[in-house]
């Protein structure tokens, strides 16, 4: 492939209409000379001139040269050597190339500007300013170069339903309401506080988590759980007791050993298959690095609300619940961009207490932010008058099975052993 000159390579870009149409206007200032500025400027007079969909030098040129009457000789020569290699096309491939050059020059440009205020003592927040130029490359990039069809077969498409691939719920009712999660799925799952949510998320992903060895077999894809609310240890604790249905007594007479051991084989043979992470104080660009690393098929963000938006991921949202819908909309879309599976924690707000099944506005702090960046809603509703009871139910449900009623039902709430389980299995224990 010959040599890479971005200006050139622009020009001979622009030269089509249907180019000229799409990516003048994404050309960020200092990225090209501003000569190929000017002509890029130029074409586009061009086309609104002349009814053509390639611009030939030929043509052009005359054209461009009755523009500038007044030119003297020596810019006559450099304006027609800079125009008249455009007929020839760029080689296969640099289209996204020179897209690609452009924003990366882009950002170079920004960075550089952002270190040399922050070298003279201008007032910039340098690591802050730098991930948020970052964070607008990579989202220009996604958009503009990366954008694909996206293409599903007609048996895949049957298939998946057919036979409800992805991760099965262990809780029969829920299972016998929703389809199996896929990567790309996000959903939230809300309590009152000390109600059980961190159990009924325990008693899930124990069951989900082994599920990761079968449904992605080339990789190790672990289930990240992101706690930013109480001590890690405790989860760690919890999920233990989940995956092997046994209170804390009942593994201490079973000993540390063969607990272990217990605990291992219920991941699927793993002991790292489930992996709690402390996150408190975190940021949303300290959290996005570490799933990155991680590749995990399955996400619990414990809780979105508590972690720390800096740069433009609030979209600017002045009210609470316009904060909120920006928050959790970014973790849902981490789980499209990074191919796994979101379950996010949210608290039932105050109106909700004592209620079995509470409303889809009383999410905390939210009247629709949070259920609109979402697949589905499962609340875990309590009456006072039932208190080993739990109520789930679904106020929001994308991925209701075909012909399913929506998710009421009564259940067991095994406190001792972090399991949620069906009436007539429960009402043994």
């Amino acid at each position: 492939m010959a040599e890479f000159n971005l200006n050139m390579a622009v020009l001979r870009l622009m030269k089509s209409r249907k180019n000229h149409d799409r990516y003048a206007k994404m050309i960020p200032a200092g990225t090209v000379t501003p000569e190929t500025a000017k002509i890029v400027k130029r074409m586009g007079e061009f086309f609104e001139t002349v009814q053509t969909d390639v611009i030939r030098h030929e043509e052009f040129w005359p054209w461009l040269r009755s523009q500038y009457p007044m030119w003297k000789e020596k810019d006559v020569a450099a304006w027609k050597q800079m125009t008249a290699p455009i007929d020839k096309d760029n080689p296969l491939g640099y289209e996204e190339k020179v897209i690609e050059n452009l924003l990366a020059t882009d950002l170079g440009n920004k960075a550089l500007d952002l270190i040399t205020k922050w070298q003279t003592g201008g007032e910039v927040n340098l690591g802050e300013a730098l991930r948020e130029a970052t964070e607008a490359f990579d989202a220009q990039m996604e958009r503009k170069v990366k954008a694909t069809v996206v293409e599903l077969g007609w048996d895949e498409m049957v298939e998946e339903d057919t036979h409800n691939v992805g991760f099965q719920w262990r809780l029969g009712p829920i299972a016998r309401a929703l389809r199996s999660l896929r990567p790309g799925d996000f959903g939230i799952i809300a309590m009152r506080p000390d109600r059980g949510k961190t159990s009924l998320i325990a008693s899930e992903v124990t069951f989900m988590a082994p599920q990761a060895l079968t449904l992605f077999p080339d990789s190790f894809r672990p289930v990240l759980w992101l706690n930013n609310e109480g001590p890690g240890r405790r989860i760690v604790s919890r999920t233990r007791q989940a995956a092997l249905g046994m209170s804390v007594s009942e593994i201490r007479d079973m000993g540390p050993d063969k607990a272990r051991k217990a605990y291992i084989k219920a991941m699927g043979g793993r002991e790292d298959m489930l992996q709690v992470v402390d996150i408190h104080g975190w940021t949303n660009y300290e959290v996005e690095e570490l799933i990155r690393k991680k590749n995990p098929s399955l996400v619990v963000f414990d809780m979105i609300d508590n972690i720390q938006f800096v740069g433009s991921m609030t979209n600017n949202g002045e009210r609470n619940d316009q904060v909120l819908e920006a928050m959790y909309q970014w973790a849902r879309s981490l789980g499209v961009r990074y191919d796994f599976t979101g379950l996010a924690t949210s608290q039932i707000s105050a109106p909700g207490e004592g209620l079995q099944y509470p409303l889809q506005t009383q999410l905390k702090d939210s009247q629709t932010g949070k259920q609109g960046a979402c697949d589905f809603i499962i609340t875990g509703g309590f009456d006072p008058n039932r208190p080993a009871s739990r109520f789930m139910g679904t106020t929001k449900a994308k991925l209701k099975l075909e012909g399913a009623a929506p998710l009421r039902a009564e259940v067991f709430f095994d406190e001792d052993r972090a399991r949620f389980v069906e009436m007539e299995e429960g009402d043994g224990n």
